[in-house]
């Protein structure tokens, strides 16, 4: 086995750092729990509730792929990519220890959750970019060939790249293997270099558009802000909540020690544990749309004839200030084309 170093950061299969170089026993202040014990516990939590997130992403994915009033929205579509990103992370994430007594193995699986955590970080950036787009630009020429051809690129090319840029340099094993956890993962420095900065990083452009379309919902009009809100705000916000808040309580964890690391190591666990749950809940069982599609599909209800809002929101028959002004745009478009013709 390579020993990595104490404080290497982990799948989400325990909370990083709370192992020492070795399995000695380690008796935590505050809990009075081993080091060993709590790791069981943390694997416990990882698997059960990586389960249930498999699951729930799954009927998440079959909900956006299987009904046309979710398909229509662009940001959905990037969300398929996520999605499936996330099952199948979790799915890998199941053999992070039963794959420890073979290296190529557990070299394989350490590749694979690496590409699959980097390419979920990078979609959550393009659902963020893509809501800001619709809000500046009125999203006319993103269309759902633009959003295959971005996701595919961006989303599945760059953690390409990088993994294979690890690989090259992974000789004997110096990367990617067996850390001192006994878990299938990095090597500290390569893994903080190659996914919890550029994660940080994400994350904070992430918060730029949150604030550029914050400003400029404030420009609004009274009905265009309402509209966005629901449109665009809420949905933006979940879901930086769901994937990137884990991460923050994993870099503090990373970062301190004793008690305080222990309890944001078992914070982080449990919430990454459950992100495909928290995705689930506000997108299919919290969402109008969504739930309309599948009592229709279960009880023969009604499909839903507006989506523009999908959170229990009642819209308004005339259209918005934006798509009027998005409207006026495209018939200029038409005259000019028509000029020319």
């Amino acid at each position: 086995e390579v020993d990595f170093g104490q404080r290497t950061v982990p799948p989400i299969t325990q909370g990083p750092g709370i192992n020492g170089t070795n399995n000695t026993m380690m008796i935590t202040p505050s809990y009075g729990l081993s080091t060993t014990n709590l790791r069981v516990a943390l694997r416990y939590v990882s698997s059960i509730g990586g389960g249930f997130s498999l699951g729930c992403l799954i009927i998440t994915i079959f909900t956006l792929l299987f009904f046309k009033q979710m398909r229509t929205n662009q940001s959905y579509q990037i969300l398929i990519y996520l999605c499936t990103s996330l099952a199948f992370f979790y799915f890998g994430n199941f053999f992070v220890t039963a794959a420890v007594g073979y290296d190529k193995v557990c070299t394989a699986i350490a590749v694979f959750l690496h590409f699959f955590l980097m390419s979920s970080v990078i979609l959550m950036l393009l659902v963020g970019i893509y809501l800001c787009v619709e809000l500046i630009l009125f999203k006319k020429w993103w269309t759902s060939n633009v959003t295959n051809m971005v996701c595919s690129a961006c989303g599945y090319g760059v953690p390409a790249f990088i993994v294979i840029v690890c690989l090259i340099n992974n000789t004997s094993g110096s990367i990617y293997g067996v850390n001192a956890s006994g878990y299938c993962w990095m090597n500290r420095i390569w893994a903080d270099a190659t996914f919890i900065y550029p994660m940080v990083g994400l994350l904070g452009l992430n918060c730029i558009f949150f604030v550029i379309i914050i400003l400029n919902l404030i420009n609004m009009s009274t009905q265009d802000r309402q509209f966005h809100l629901y449109r665009v705000i809420i949905p933006s916000a979940g879901l930086a909540f769901t994937l990137g808040l884990p991460w923050l309580f994993s870099i503090v964890a990373i970062h301190t020690h004793g008690t305080t690391q222990t309890v944001f190591s078992v914070i982080f666990t449990t919430l990454s544990a459950l992100q495909g749950v928290f995705i689930f809940l506000y997108y299919v069982v919290f969402n109008r749309v969504a739930r309309q599609c599948w009592l229709n599909l279960l009880c023969g209800s009604p499909l839903p004839t507006d989506t523009r809002y999908t959170h229990d929101k009642v819209t308004s028959n005339y259209p918005t200030e934006m798509e009027e002004k998005s409207n006026i745009i495209s018939s200029k478009n038409n005259e000019t084309i028509s000029v020319r013709l």
